[in-house]
């Protein structure tokens, strides 16, 4: 912000005098810097300044600046709405650029400007006895050879993905194919980092690649159930994108580092590296810098920028990847770690006016933050296909933790007339200096300074198992079970001093210093087990059972310190604690403070009818669920507890259809059901919330009636 603003003043001031030479008001002046597109270092060039018509105007050398650190070029022209630059330099490719100013523009800053290296040679006369065919279809599969594309030097996967006829590739690694979305990226038919493409596509050399496909791929369950015979369903079947490596890349090990600093405190730290074979893979990867940017080059060598992240951010993040496959059985094992750590410093000044009958409100506000957080992710996968056996297994777990930590100071005022801001944030600086301000005073309806700080972690873990037993060609009996916890710890320390001008209202300042305890608690179990009991290649009869528990709790304990002794006190200080616990119990808000503990137990049953027709699909479905729920909230020491018990009948119905035409699926649909909403058990309970001195919340009890309401009352 610093350099934009010098850079502001240094045009400017050169403006003025390039006027006083001049003293012209038909002129135009405008800046403009050169630079290599790969290196984006400054080099020099001639830039000749032409019309419309191609007519040369004048040339100007691009000299270098010291103050600028670059080579810069200052220019004043003729008044013209068009113009053309030809950008020159040598071992450069020569550039044209085209600018339009508007009738009453005095100056500009021009984009600068990145040139290509020429990396064109003469040839002897040569004759073209072949070409390279592209692209091939070979029924469902799209066939892409890689050599056939012509990409820069040092280019990566996504490069040559990006480059690829109708295939498209965003910023978050996400690929489609003529608009149908890849559901996953492999590397010579196995998976390459779970769930995250990002890392070969921007680690994997291009010139690594022999080609790659684009396809519908059976899965292996059915694969399990149906033989090796089963053709591809592009309803339910997903589309997966396969890079074959050439072969003498197919085994071995591949590493790249990249590392720079800058002229302050800058840097950037990156690492990848990675062990293959045919049926084993490991790999690694580390990033490290504090630039909040991802700049990244396409494939012409032009370097482009990512998006930019609020405020400062840091970041630390580092993964390994390990997945093999048997050779017989073809069971899959892959397993991931993944940590991630990051600091974000943020300031935000706001101005804001809210319109009101009585006169208008103008709020002004400063912010400043820090916020830390470590992200740790394991997951592992086991696959067992069980092909030409009676056994299909499939097993998932995940855990994840978060930590954070998390810094807050904020000031805010409102005034019932608009102050003078000599700068962004100036009012509120002003106004918190310590000195008497009589402008402010007058206009002054209140003001407001928060502190806070608080620390977290969460502990989400899981698993999951599928399995599935054949007892017939088409019939089979599957057992899938789940479980997932979530365990979350949370304390925050805050003050809040609220003050008044009294000359303008009665209330009195509010001062308070909190300490809060938010754990919570949630799990899931999930039992399904089903079976078809009539299946043919146009009929299909199914059973299902499905039971489910929920269990959650949730407590909040706040305290307030500010009753021991006062702002000044040492218990004014944030994050201060009495030394013995019976002391904090005695400053319990009992109020805002409660325990909330909810079971839900579903029993579902469900038949299912489903009739294949062509290119029609009709299914009926009638599920019948039996649920028992309860919830005990303690609040105010008060002890409430509720328990109902339902039982829904839900029929639903369905028709789909799809078309192919020219390899794009065109599917369409009709669905009709019937369905009884029940109000959750939380707003069963009556709840008050006071614990913020500028609003006032309640949340009515519904009462087992399908209707709920929050309001807050400013104060």
């Amino acid at each position: 912000m610093k350099t934009r603003i010098v850079n502001i003043i240094l045009f400017f001031a050169l403006f003025s005098s390039y006027v006083n030479i001049w003293g012209q008001t038909d002129s135009i002046v405008f800046r403009v810097s050169t630079f290599d597109s790969f290196t984006e270092k400054s080099i020099p060039a001639n830039v000749t300044v032409m019309g419309n018509d191609s007519a040369i105007i004048a040339s100007f050398p691009v000299t270098y600046n010291e103050d600028w650190k670059e080579y810069v070029l200052w220019a004043t022209i003729p008044r013209c709405s068009n113009i053309i630059l030809k950008t020159e330099s040598e071992g450069y490719v020569t550039q044209y650029s085209n600018h339009k100013f508007g009738k009453k523009e005095k100056s500009r800053v021009l984009p600068n400007i990145y040139l290509e290296k020429d990396l064109s040679i003469m040839l002897k006369e040569v004759t073209v006895t072949g070409s390279r065919v592209k692209m091939v279809y070979d029924g469902d599969t799209i066939t892409y050879n890689a050599e056939a594309f012509k990409l820069a030097n040092g280019s990566m996967l996504d490069a040559l993905i990006k480059s690829l006829p109708g295939v498209e590739l965003d910023d978050n690694g996400n690929i489609s194919v003529n608009g149908e979305f890849v559901s996953e990226l492999t590397v010579n038919g196995r998976s390459f980092f779970k769930g995250n493409p990002l890392i070969a596509l921007k680690n994997l050399p291009a010139y690594y690649v022999k080609k790659v496909k684009a396809y519908h791929q059976v899965s292996k369950y059915r694969q399990f159930l149906y033989g090796d015979t089963v053709k591809v369903d592009r309803t339910v079947d997903p589309l997966v994108m396969d890079v074959v490596l050439k072969h003498e890349y197919q085994e071995g090990w591949l590493g790249n580092a990249e590392a720079s600093h800058g002229i302050g405190d800058e840097y950037l730290v990156r690492l990848f590296g990675m062990r293959y074979t045919k049926r084993t893979g490991l790999f690694m990867y580390g990033n490290i810098n504090n630039l909040n940017d991802s700049k990244s080059a396409d494939k012409s060598g032009s370097w482009s920028n990512g998006q930019w992240a609020e405020g400062e951010l840091s970041i630390k993040t580092g993964g390994i990847n390990f997945n093999w496959e048997s050779k017989k059985s073809l069971s899959e094992f892959d397993t991931s770690l993944k940590v991630h750590s990051q600091t974000n410093n943020l300031q935000h000044k706001l101005s804001s006016e809210y319109y009101m009958t009585n006169g208008n409100i103008f709020n002004r506000s400063n912010s400043s933050s820090e916020n830390k957080k470590t992200d740790v992710d394991w997951k592992g996968h086991f696959n067992y296909p069980g092909i030409g056996k009676n056994l299909y297994l499939e097993i998932n777990s995940h855990l994840h933790y978060n930590h954070s930590n998390n810094h807050l100071w904020g000031r805010s005022a409102s005034f019932d007339a608009n102050p003078t801001d000599d700068y962004i944030g100036a009012t509120i600086d002003r106004l918190f200096s310590g000195d008497s301000i009589s402008d402010l005073s007058t206009m002054l309806v209140n003001q407001r300074e928060i502190r806070s700080k608080s620390k977290g972690n969460t502990l989400d873990y899981g698993v999951e198992a599928y399995s599935s037993i054949k007892i017939h060609r088409f019939k089979s009996i599957n057992l899938d079970m789940s479980y997932n916890a979530t365990d979350v710890t949370q304390k925050l320390f805050q003050t809040d001093d609220l003050r008044y001008n009294q000359a303008k209202t009665s209330q009195t300042d509010d001062f308070r210093n909190k300490y809060e305890k938010t754990p919570s608690f949630s799990s899931n179990f999930r039992l399904d087990l089903s079976s078809n009991l009539i299946e043919t290649r146009n009929y299909k009869m199914s059973l299902r059972y499905t039971f489910t528990k929920n269990h959650s709790t949730g407590e909040r304990r706040l305290y307030r310190l500010d009753e021991f002794l006062d702002k000044s006190n040492v218990y004014g200080q944030l994050g201060r604690l009495p030394s013995t616990e019976d002391s904090l119990q005695q400053v319990i808000d009992y109020a805002n403070s409660y325990k909330t503990i909810s079971d839900d137990y579903h029993h579902r049953i469900n038949m299912s009818f489903m009739r294949y027709r062509g290119l029609i699909t009709y299914s009926i479905h009638f599920p019948v669920v039996f649920s028992h729920q309860k919830i005990e909230d303690t609040r105010n020491l008060a002890n409430k507890r509720y328990t109902r018990n339902v039982t829904s009948f839900s029929p639903n119905a369905s028709v789909r259809w799809y078309h192919e035409v020219e390899n794009k699926l065109i599917e369409g649909s009709f669905d009709m059901a019937y369905d009884r909403d029940n109000v959750p058990m939380i707003y069963f309970l009556e709840c008050r919330d006071t614990s913020n001195p500028l609003s006032l919340s309640f949340l009515f009890s519904a009462l087992g009636h399908p209707c709920y309401s929050k309001i807050t009352f400013p104060t």
